[in-house]
């Protein structure tokens, strides 16, 4: 008796197992007929054999077979080309449901790739040459999607974080499946970098804590890399460690932005900031120097010379950076009113020289006048100065003219 039950349940299991095989192979051939015309695909059968497979990778007996996944593959792989298609005919796109696809056309073809790897119920493994040829198959169609999840990481770091977080992580795991290896291609490492800022973006967005935050840092750093991103990175840090009060850190990151990009000018001149505000006046002028060089149409670095030169009561060092600040642009108007107060010091330090001192207010007058011609309507740069000059020479008239605003 116990024989007959013993019989009839391995029967059972038996007949399960070839329904499931049966049910796969229904799938395949649903799917084969299906798009037999490539130009007509029908995919209200694809439909239907997308709904059939679901219970093909649930069973326990087809659900280790590679060629399961594969089929399932086969399945998502047209529905993205009717995506794609009919972006090209119509412009528009479900780009969310695009992005889910890649996720799972990768998922897909890892399992299967990871199926054919692995020994079925009685031990027995596909052919070396059969596996390594269904893996470069694998390989090829899920190439794409795989790139794709870095580009749906990019739309969904601010949207979506979570989601960002999860084709991230799944992007980042391809390098370590068996399906991926051998590709050796430097844009998949340069999507990678550019990845981890997107990790951190998305990270950032929904940090409630400082550990949150400080758990940024490594990742970050490896975004450093990034050419598209490397500086974005950068500032990200800086502000992170700026809160941390780890200057030494700030100014580590910000020579590396320096580095990371010669052409961004937001670098040395926080830097050069920085360096003035600590009156390190030799690095501050170091990045003048790098300004200048970088950037001769600016006259950031001109200015903040004259700024430096001012601190230090060098009025006549002062006017001549001032000066060429001003002659940079020509109508930079706060350049020319520091030119003005700075040879005003100068007047008033030879207030005993009648002759010199005289010279000085003229010369500061030409300033204030050239600030009034580009900022009329910003009379805190001339208006208390042209007041003063004109009425310490002795210019009523003029004075007049500027009357209103002597107590500015």
């Amino acid at each position: 008796m116990k024989r007959i039950l013993l019989v009839s349940a391995l029967m059972a299991v038996g007949t399960a197992s070839f329904a499931q095989k049966s049910t796969l192979n229904k799938v395949k051939m649903m799917l084969d007929e299906a798009m037999a015309d490539k130009k007509a695909i029908k995919y209200d059968k694809i439909d239907d054999a997308w709904q059939q497979i679901q219970s093909c990778m649930q069973d326990p007996v087809t659900s280790v077979m590679g060629e399961t996944y594969y089929t399932a593959g086969r399945i998502q792989a047209a529905y993205m080309t009717k995506m794609l298609n009919d972006r090209s005919t119509t412009g528009q796109m479900d780009m969310s449901k695009f992005f889910d696809n890649q996720y799972t056309l990768v998922d897909l073809f890892s399992k299967a790739n990871k199926c054919d790897n692995t020994p079925d119920a009685k031990g027995k493994l596909k052919k070396a040459e059969e596996i390594e040829k269904n893996r470069l198959m694998y390989q090829q169609i899920a190439s794409g999607p795989r790139s794709n999840l870095v580009i749906a990481a990019s739309n969904l770091a601010t949207t979506d974080p979570e989601r960002c977080i999860k084709f991230v992580t799944r992007f980042d795991e391809t390098f370590d499946e068996p399906l991926f290896a051998g590709v050796n291609n430097p844009s998949l490492d340069t999507l990678r970098i550019d990845a981890y800022y997107f990790l951190a973006t998305a990270k950032k967005s929904l940090a409630k804590t400082s550990a949150d935050t400080t758990a940024l840092i490594p990742i970050l750093e490896k975004a450093l890399g990034s050419k598209t991103y490397g500086v974005m990175a950068c500032s990200d840090l800086m502000t992170i460690y700026k809160q941390r009060d780890q200057m030494d850190k700030w100014l580590e990151i910000a020579e590396k932005g320096m580095a990371i990009d010669p052409g961004q000018k937001f670098f040395p001149k926080v830097l050069l900031e920085y360096y003035m505000n600590k009156h390190q006046w030799d690095k501050m002028l170091g990045m003048c120097d790098i300004l200048k060089e970088r950037f001769p149409d600016d006259d950031f670095a001109q200015y903040s010379k004259g700024v430096m030169y001012f601190q230090q009561n060098k009025f006549t060092d002062a006017v001549k950076a001032f000066k060429e600040a001003a002659e940079i642009t020509g109508t930079n108007a706060e350049a020319w009113s520091s030119a003005g107060t700075s040879t005003w010091k100068l007047a008033m330090d030879n207030r005993n020289k009648v002759d010199v001192c005289t010279n000085y207010i003229n010369e500061a007058i030409g300033y204030f006048k050239k600030a009034e011609e580009f900022a009329p309507d910003t009379p805190r740069l001339w208006g208390y100065f042209l007041y003063q000059a004109y009425t310490t020479l002795k210019k009523p008239a003029e004075a007049a003219k500027y009357k209103s605003y002597k107590d500015m």
